[in-house]
């Protein structure tokens, strides 16, 4: 090794914050580390003697492995804390309630009680090791919540690894991989700082409940088949105001056909979500079908089925949600636009289809446009011979944009972007820090610095194959958004992809790859997979990539042709059984426990109760769930005519423009509204809401008498209801005249 050789390595090792950081904790260490990483250089980059320096490495792995195991090996990793013990317990009573015998063995048992811990511990810490946030954005406290570490090396050498580690796997280094891996999996030991069915059943009733945008999206879509307007009286509106913010427009439009087919339930308002769901499945398998010439037809069967039971796929397809609409419509649009290859007018139908994405999710709005630029000049050899169909295709793009012109000055366009993005002065002066200090370049470091901290995240593969979502209304218990076996072919494909990066597949899963995460990066929210399902698409291709490829490697050691074959069946066969149980465990029984309250089940609950009581008026707590109202005014079929008389004069004259989300609502004898202390006291009402709603004190202050109380899926109580005693409170406290006038 040369001494230019030498001293870029010692460059690379003192320019970056890391060593530094052990220098000051443990010199010696540090020392050991240096030597490490001249040696290790040396042996990955020499052609001739490289050998002695794989030795010397393994030398020097052994004193820092020692130093690092006695300092931070994980002493918990075996012991469950309490919060973690609770949980295990809670999910024992779930198994158990719900699969009887075929969860109540001794086997089952000692795997939950002893191991199941333990070894989501161990995939912990291993994905932590793996996670390239942690190493150039670890300092970003928002990013990494709860991570008290700094940066290991600077955010902008991030390039150089990422050239390191496409250099490595183009020239087959061997030995820096089995290095990574060696090194990963011990650092887990230390202490971290079926498509139709999968969809369709039980789709009214898990989720066990409507969230706020669907129940928004509900009551819309009824109000527009009965009276052609929305809740508000609106006619036909572009954007649908909903809570402050405003919603896409096109799955409300949708969803009044199957409102009309089947009323209103929680089934008609999640259909269009599983229906493009399968969309995406079949529109999957028919585009990659399209390079069979390059991967064959497995390929694109294997593509399909790991669409049809990843996790990020199913659930979201569950859901009313608008961004998987968008999903379903981007598939069909890329479809058109691989067709045009051989019938080029398709290429108009992709560029309407991606019109409408626009219209279906904000994310697509910025998404829809670069991949079709992009697109269309990586495969500009079969577009450039009919420019016509180019033309008139990007002419029709544009004009289905002509909508968003109507709103485009009312502020409503633009309100949920304003609401989630940090491009701004005042977001850089209260999370700058130092870079305030700096002028002119110092927030546009800032902002190249949180895009790239933001857009690095969802390349994680702690946040794909073993953290769920942070925010747990997007996420299955115990699920990350991949099952964690799947990082096995997801490496694999990474290195088909960079051994074959001209192949026209590859070309395309490139695209998605690397647009996918851009408008999900330019909010603040850190790893928000709804914003980012065309991501989650395109990882979901190059996992099945590798698979093949994988299968590939290993059938060919077996020489014995239908032993290969045999084996490769059981292989698959055997992963999706064991990918749809761990589905099934985490989905429809843990998350009906955990998740229920997260979409209203409770209040949902509760109607059954108020059904009880025709006579009464109560009032509803919504102080800590917006969603009451509108959750009600849907699944009870309130007349939309009414609702409109009482809420479209609060918006008169400034739908767009307004963005107020206080809207108490009175559904005949359910009034859904903050409890008004000051006044419902005095009344005859039925006052309900959750834990917090109501205080001991209160009840004994105000003469409440308690009721009845509704219970959450897991048992415990959820909503209490209490009647009021407006006789006994006035003549406790107040005088008459002013409980004459009260009343």
């Amino acid at each position: 090794m040369d001494r230019k050789s030498i001293l870029i390595i010692l460059a690379v090792v003192f320019i970056n914050p890391w060593i530094w950081k052990i220098i000051s904790g443990n010199l010696f260490l540090a020392l050991l580390l240096i030597f490490l990483s001249l040696s290790l250089y040396a042996a990955v980059s020499l052609k001739e003697n490289y050998r002695r320096y794989i030795w010397l490495t393994i030398i020097f792995v052994v004193p820092v492995s020692t130093l690092v195991f006695l300092s931070s090996f994980d002493r918990n990793l075996f012991i469950p804390s309490s919060e973690e013990k609770l949980r295990q317990d809670s999910t024992h009573l779930y198994f158990s309630h719900n699969l009887g015998e075929i969860y109540l063995n001794k086997a089952s048992l000692y795997f939950h009680k002893n191991l199941d811990l333990p070894f989501y511990k161990l995939q912990s810490n291993l994905f932590s090791n793996l996670d390239p946030n942690l190493y150039f954005f670890a300092g970003h406290p928002r990013e990494r919540a709860g991570v008290g570490d700094f940066e290991k090396y600077l955010f902008l050498s991030l390039p150089f690894f990422i050239a390191g580690i496409v250099i490595a796997v183009q020239k087959k280094l061997k030995f820096i991989a089995y290095y990574f891996i060696v090194v990963a999996v011990a650092g887990a030991l230390l202490q971290p700082d079926a498509g139709g069915l999968l969809r369709f059943y039980d789709l009214g009733g898990m989720p066990p409940g409507l969230n706020i945008d669907e129940s928004s999206m509900g009551i819309n879509a009824l109000s527009l088949l009965e009276t052609g307007r929305d809740r508000y009286g609106k006619e036909l509106p572009v954007l649908f105001r909903s809570f402050g913010s405003f919603q896409a427009p096109l799955y409300t439009y949708l969803s009044v056909i199957p409102v009309s087919i089947v009323g209103a339930n929680t089934f008609s308002i999640r259909v269009v979500s599983a229906v493009f769901g399968l969309i995406a499945v079949l529109s999957t398998y028919l585009i990659i079908l399209r390079f069979k010439e390059e991967k064959g037809t497995s390929f694109a069967l294997l593509s399909a089925a790991f669409l049809v039971i990843a996790p990020w796929a199913v659930f979201f397809s569950r859901i009313a949600t608008e961004a998987n609409l968008a999903f379903g419509l981007f598939t069909l649009a890329v479809l058109s636009l691989v067709l045009a290859f051989k019938r080029p007018w398709f290429y108009v139908v992709g560029c309407f289809l991606l019109g409408l994405t626009t219209h279906a999710y904000y994310s697509e709005r910025l998404t829809a446009m670069i991949f079709l630029a992009v697109f269309t000049y990586f495969f500009r050899s079969y577009f450039l011979k009919e420019k016509r169909w180019v033309i008139a295709g990007v002419g029709l793009f544009l004009l289905t944009q002509v909508p968003h012109l109507f709103v485009a000055g009312t502020g409503a366009l633009t309100r949920r972007v304003e609401q989630v993005y940090y491009l701004n002065e005042s977001f850089f002066l209260q999370n700058g820090g130092d870079l305030r200090n700096i002028p002119f370049i110092g927030k546009w470091v800032y902002y190249l610095r949180e895009f790239f901290s933001q857009y690095l995240a969802y390349f994680s593969p702690k946040n794909l194959f073993f953290d769920p979502d942070p925010q747990g209304a997007r996420a299955i218990p115990n699920l990350s958004v991949f099952y964690s076996w799947m990082i096995i072919p997801f490496a694999l494909g990474l290195r088909y992809i960079i051994k074959n990066f001209r192949l026209p597949i590859v070309k395309l899963i490139l695209i998605l790859t690397f647009i996918g995460p851009i408008p999900a990066a330019l909010s603040r929210d850190p790893f928000y997979t709804l914003r980012a399902l065309i991501f989650l698409w395109a990882v979901t291709l190059i996992i099945a990539l590798g698979f093949h490829e994988g299968l590939g490697i290993l059938a060919r050691r077996i020489k014995n042709q239908s032993m290969s074959f045999a084996f490769k069946q059981a292989t698959i066969i055997g992963l999706l059984l064991f990918s749809i149980s761990s589905l099934y465990l985490s989905y429809f029984i843990v998350g009906r426990y955990e998740r229920g309250e997260s979409y209203g089940y409770s209040y949902v609950k509760l109607l059954d109760k108020i059904n009880e009581f025709k006579e009464d008026k109560f009032v509803v707590d919504s102080s800590r769930d917006l969603a009451i109202g509108v959750r009600y005014a849907y699944l009870l079929h309130y007349n939309p005519k009414i609702l409109q008389q009482e809420l479209g004069p609060q918006v008169s004259g400034r739908y767009y423009s307004s963005v107020e989300f206080d809207e108490p609502y009175t559904l005949g004898q359910i009034e859904a509204r903050p409890i008004v202390w000051e006044e419902d006291v005095y009344k005859d009402y039925i006052l309900v809401g959750d834990n917090l709603a109501v205080s001991e004190n209160q009840v004994k202050e105000h003469k409440l008498q308690p009721l009845f109380e509704v219970t959450d899926m897991t048992g415990k109580v959820a909503l209490k209801a209490y009647r009021t005693n407006p006789k006994e409170k006035c003549e406790s406290s107040i005088g008459e005249s002013k409980c004459e006038r009260l009343n």
